[in-house]
Protein backbone atom coordinates (compact mmCIF):
# COMPACT_ATOMS: atom_id res chain seq x y z
CA UNK A 1 0.00 0.00 0.00
CA UNK A 2 2.98 2.47 0.56
CA UNK A 3 4.46 1.80 -2.09
CA UNK A 4 1.17 2.25 -4.58
CA UNK A 5 0.28 5.63 -2.38
CA UNK A 6 3.88 6.75 -2.78
CA UNK A 7 3.83 6.55 -6.93
CA UNK A 8 -0.31 8.39 -6.88
CA UNK A 9 -3.38 8.91 -5.06
CA UNK A 10 -5.49 5.54 -5.20
CA UNK A 11 -8.91 5.11 -4.33
CA UNK A 12 -10.19 2.78 -1.61
CA UNK A 13 -11.07 -0.27 -3.99
CA UNK A 14 -7.57 -0.14 -5.67
CA UNK A 15 -6.31 -0.44 -1.94
CA UNK A 16 -8.80 -3.43 -0.98
CA UNK A 17 -7.65 -5.59 -4.15
CA UNK A 18 -3.80 -5.36 -3.53
CA UNK A 19 -2.57 -8.38 -2.73
CA UNK A 20 -1.48 -7.99 1.22
CA UNK A 21 -5.28 -7.25 1.73
CA UNK A 22 -6.17 -10.54 0.04
CA UNK A 23 -7.05 -12.12 2.86
CA UNK A 24 -8.46 -9.62 5.42
CA UNK A 25 -10.40 -7.86 2.40
CA UNK A 26 -11.74 -4.44 2.65
CA UNK A 27 -11.75 -4.31 6.66
CA UNK A 28 -7.73 -5.17 6.81
CA UNK A 29 -7.51 -2.27 4.14
CA UNK A 30 -9.67 -0.09 6.25
CA UNK A 31 -7.32 -0.39 9.20
CA UNK A 32 -4.53 0.02 7.10
CA UNK A 33 -5.88 3.35 5.98
CA UNK A 34 -6.70 4.30 9.26
CA UNK A 35 -3.62 4.06 10.42
CA UNK A 36 -1.64 5.78 7.79
CA UNK A 37 -3.95 9.09 7.80
CA UNK A 38 -3.66 8.81 11.81
CA UNK A 39 -0.28 8.91 11.60
CA UNK A 40 -0.27 12.05 8.78
CA UNK A 41 0.93 10.07 6.15
CA UNK A 42 -1.66 10.35 4.12
CA UNK A 43 -4.82 12.65 3.80
CA UNK A 44 -7.73 11.45 1.98
CA UNK A 45 -8.66 13.61 -1.05
CA UNK A 46 -12.27 13.94 -2.91
CA UNK A 47 -13.08 13.11 -5.91
CA UNK A 48 -11.07 14.80 -8.42
CA UNK A 49 -13.94 14.75 -11.18
CA UNK A 50 -15.33 18.41 -9.89
CA UNK A 51 -13.80 21.67 -9.70
CA UNK A 52 -12.41 22.29 -5.94
CA UNK A 53 -12.72 26.03 -4.58
CA UNK A 54 -9.29 26.90 -3.46
CA UNK A 55 -9.69 30.23 -3.03
CA UNK A 56 -11.11 29.81 0.73
CA UNK A 57 -8.48 27.66 1.71
CA UNK A 58 -6.01 29.24 0.51
CA UNK A 59 -7.40 32.89 2.71
CA UNK A 60 -7.22 31.17 5.95
CA UNK A 61 -3.89 29.32 5.13
CA UNK A 62 -2.07 32.47 4.51
CA UNK A 63 -3.97 33.89 7.23
CA UNK A 64 -2.63 31.20 10.05
CA UNK A 65 0.84 31.70 8.06
CA UNK A 66 1.14 35.54 8.77
CA UNK A 67 -0.40 34.88 12.16
CA UNK A 68 2.55 32.43 12.82
CA UNK A 69 4.78 35.41 11.51
CA UNK A 70 3.48 37.39 15.05
CA UNK A 71 3.78 34.32 17.40
CA UNK A 72 0.23 33.16 17.54
CA UNK A 73 0.50 29.01 16.79
CA UNK A 74 -2.64 27.47 14.80
CA UNK A 75 -1.87 23.14 14.59
CA UNK A 76 -3.88 22.64 11.34
CA UNK A 77 -4.06 23.66 7.91
CA UNK A 78 -7.08 24.02 5.58
CA UNK A 79 -6.74 21.53 2.50
CA UNK A 80 -9.00 22.13 0.14
CA UNK A 81 -8.68 18.50 -2.13
CA UNK A 82 -9.70 16.70 1.27
CA UNK A 83 -12.80 19.01 1.91
CA UNK A 84 -11.01 18.97 5.46
CA UNK A 85 -7.97 20.18 7.35
CA UNK A 86 -4.24 18.54 8.14
CA UNK A 87 -2.64 18.45 11.24
CA UNK A 88 0.56 21.17 10.86
CA UNK A 89 3.43 21.71 13.51
CA UNK A 90 5.02 25.29 14.05
CA UNK A 91 7.64 24.45 11.62
CA UNK A 92 5.29 23.60 8.63
CA UNK A 93 3.16 26.74 9.31
CA UNK A 94 7.00 28.55 8.98
CA UNK A 95 7.52 27.05 6.07
CA UNK A 96 4.80 27.92 4.56
CA UNK A 97 5.04 31.36 5.82
CA UNK A 98 8.61 30.93 3.88
CA UNK A 99 6.97 29.86 0.65
CA UNK A 100 4.04 32.90 0.69
CA UNK A 101 6.54 35.55 1.56
CA UNK A 102 8.77 34.26 -1.76
CA UNK A 103 11.23 32.59 -0.02
CA UNK A 104 10.42 29.21 -1.16
CA UNK A 105 12.08 28.71 -4.49
CA UNK A 106 14.39 26.20 -2.70
CA UNK A 107 14.80 24.54 0.26
CA UNK A 108 18.07 25.95 1.17
CA UNK A 109 16.30 29.64 1.12
CA UNK A 110 12.95 28.08 3.02
CA UNK A 111 15.16 26.70 5.65
CA UNK A 112 16.86 30.02 6.30
CA UNK A 113 13.84 31.69 6.71
CA UNK A 114 12.25 29.00 8.97
CA UNK A 115 15.50 28.99 11.13
CA UNK A 116 15.30 32.71 11.13
CA UNK A 117 11.63 32.64 12.36
CA UNK A 118 12.27 29.63 14.78
CA UNK A 119 14.89 32.24 16.60
CA UNK A 120 13.19 35.44 16.63
CA UNK A 121 10.00 33.48 17.79
CA UNK A 122 11.30 31.62 20.26
CA UNK A 123 10.32 27.95 18.88
CA UNK A 124 12.35 25.48 20.15
CA UNK A 125 13.77 22.62 18.18
CA UNK A 126 12.82 19.09 19.48
CA UNK A 127 15.27 16.35 20.19
CA UNK A 128 13.33 12.95 20.73
CA UNK A 129 10.03 14.46 21.89
CA UNK A 130 11.07 17.23 24.09
CA UNK A 131 12.34 20.76 23.26
CA UNK A 132 15.91 21.89 23.19
CA UNK A 133 16.22 24.56 26.00
CA UNK A 134 20.00 24.85 26.22
CA UNK A 135 21.31 28.06 24.70
CA UNK A 136 24.21 26.30 23.29
CA UNK A 137 22.69 23.64 22.10
CA UNK A 138 20.03 25.81 20.49
CA UNK A 139 22.42 28.23 19.03
CA UNK A 140 24.41 25.19 17.37
CA UNK A 141 21.00 24.06 15.64
CA UNK A 142 20.22 27.65 14.51
CA UNK A 143 23.91 27.85 13.34
CA UNK A 144 23.24 25.24 10.85
CA UNK A 145 21.57 27.72 7.87
CA UNK A 146 20.33 26.17 5.09
CA UNK A 147 19.93 22.83 6.80
CA UNK A 148 16.15 21.85 6.76
CA UNK A 149 15.50 19.61 10.07
CA UNK A 150 14.79 16.06 9.58
CA UNK A 151 10.96 15.36 10.93
CA UNK A 152 12.21 13.77 14.04
CA UNK A 153 14.45 17.12 15.04
CA UNK A 154 11.45 19.77 14.28
CA UNK A 155 8.12 17.65 13.28
CA UNK A 156 8.92 18.71 9.71
CA UNK A 157 9.10 16.44 6.74
CA UNK A 158 11.39 16.46 3.94
CA UNK A 159 11.90 19.74 2.26
CA UNK A 160 10.51 17.97 -1.34
CA UNK A 161 7.54 16.40 -0.67
CA UNK A 162 6.27 19.10 1.68
CA UNK A 163 7.34 22.28 -0.35
CA UNK A 164 5.21 20.61 -3.00
CA UNK A 165 2.24 20.07 -0.36
CA UNK A 166 2.60 23.52 0.43
CA UNK A 167 3.02 24.95 -2.64
CA UNK A 168 -0.45 23.87 -3.45
CA UNK A 169 -2.05 24.86 -0.76
CA UNK A 170 -1.17 28.40 -0.82
CA UNK A 171 -0.67 29.40 -4.18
Amino acid sequence: MADLLAERAASFGEITALPVFQRGGAAAALQAVTLYVHSGQVLPVLSQNGTIDVAPAQRLNRLSAEKMLQGLSYSFLAAPVAGSGMQASNTDILVLAAVLTGQGQSARVAAEHVIANMAQLGVNWLSEGKPVTDPTECARRHGRRGELPHREAAGLAPARGRLATFSCIAA
